[in-house]
C-alpha cells in the first residue's frame, strides 16, 4: 500500500461530518460511487496557518493581567512574569524568544504621531510664509490649529471616545484643514482692505463676505466625514475616532475662526 496526499475543496455544509464525506459521490466506471469505498478517513490535527517575522518562522504567545487589576498591579505582574520567564525558559539551539509589550509599541506610535504633528505645523508655517511673503501673517493663521484641537477633545468626550491612534491621525489631518478658513479670510482682507475707509471696516466686510464660502466649504467636509463619525456601515467603528476628531474639530474651529481671526486683525495693522 502507499499513500497519496489529496487536497480537495467543497462546500463545508456538505462535508461537515465524516459520514457526509464518506458518502460523497465520485464518478467511477460510468457510475457514481461513495468516496468511502476508495479511502479510509482519519482525523488529524494540522497547522492552520504559518506565521513568520522578518523571514523567520515564529510563534506568538499572548498573556494579559486580570481585568480587575490596577495599573500598578499590572505593571508589577508584568515585571514578575518577565523575570520568571527569563529564569525558567531555556530555549534549545536554533531558537530564540523576544518579549513584546503592546503598550510600549502603542506609546511609541503615539510619540511618533506627535512628532509628525509638530513637523506638519512647521511645514504649514513655511508654506504660508512663502505664500504671503511674511513671517507674522502665518502666525495669525496658525492660531486656528489649537482651536481645532480644543474641538477634538470636546467632540471625543461628547461621543464617549478616546484619544487613540486613529483620533491622533484625524488631528493631524485636521491641522491641514482648519487653516483653510483663516487663509480665505486673510487673503480676502489683504486684497480688498484698500477699498474700505479704515482698518476695522475692512475686517467687518471680510467677516461678512467670507462667512458663506467658509460655511459651505466646512459643511462639505463635515458631511463627508459624518458616515465615519456616526459609525454607519460595517467596519467603520475602527475609523470612528478619526471621523469624530475631524468633524468635531472642524465645527468648533470654523465658528471660532470667524471671531478669532477678525479679533486678532483688529489689533494688528499690516504695512505693505
Amino acid at each position: 500500500t502507499y499513500e497519496v496526499p489529496v487536497v480537495a475543496k467543497y462546500p463545508e455544509t456538505e462535508l461537515d461530518s465524516r459520514d457526509k464525506l464518506g458518502n460523497f459521490l465520485v464518478p467511477w466506471n460510468n457510475s457514481w460511487v461513495p468516496l468511502k469505498h476508495f479511502f479510509d478517513f482519519e482525523v488529524r490535527s494540522g497547522v492552520s496557518q504559518i506565521y513568520s517575522e522578518n523571514g523567520e518562522l515564529a510563534f506568538r504567545l499572548y498573556a494579559s493581567s486580570m481585568s480587575d487589576s490596577t495599573d500598578a498591579e499590572r505593571l508589577l505582574n508584568e515585571r514578575k512574569a518577565v523575570a520568571l520567564f527569563a529564569e525558567k525558559i531555556v530555549m534549545p539551539p536554533g531558537y530564540s524568544y523576544k518579549l513584546d509589550n503592546p503598550r510600549i509599541e502603542i506609546d511609541d506610535s503615539i510619540r511618533s504621531l506627535f512628532v509628525a504633528m509638530a513637523i506638519s505645523v512647521v511645514l504649514i508655517y513655511l508654506l504660508l510664509c512663502f505664500q504671503f511673503n511674511s513671517l507674522w501673517i502665518p502666525l495669525i493663521i496658525l492660531v486656528t490649529i489649537p482651536l481645532g484641537f480644543v474641538g477634538v477633545v470636546v467632540s471625543l468626550f461628547a461621543f464617549g471616545s478616546t484619544l487613540n491612534l486613529n483620533s491622533l491621525l484625524g488631528t493631524i489631518l485636521l491641522g491641514g484643514i482648519v487653516v483653510n478658513n483663516a487663509i480665505i479670510m486673510i487673503d480676502f482682507y489683504l486684497n480688498t482692505r484698500k477699498d474700505f475707509p479704515d482698518h476695522l471696516a475692512a475686517i467687518e466686510a471680510t467677516a461678512a463676505l467670507r462667512f458663506q464660502p467658509i460655511l459651505i466649504t466646512t459643511l462639505t467636509t463635515i458631511f463627508g466625514m459624518l458616515p465615519i463619525a456616526l459609525n454607519l456601515g460595517s467596519g467603520s467603528s475602527i475609523l470612528q475616532p478619526l471621523g469624530i476628531a475631524v468633524s468635531g474639530g472642524l465645527i468648533f474651529s470654523t465658528f471660532m475662526t470667524l471671531f478669532a481671526v477678525p479679533a486678532i486683525l483688529s489689533f494688528w495693522r499690516y504695512n505693505p
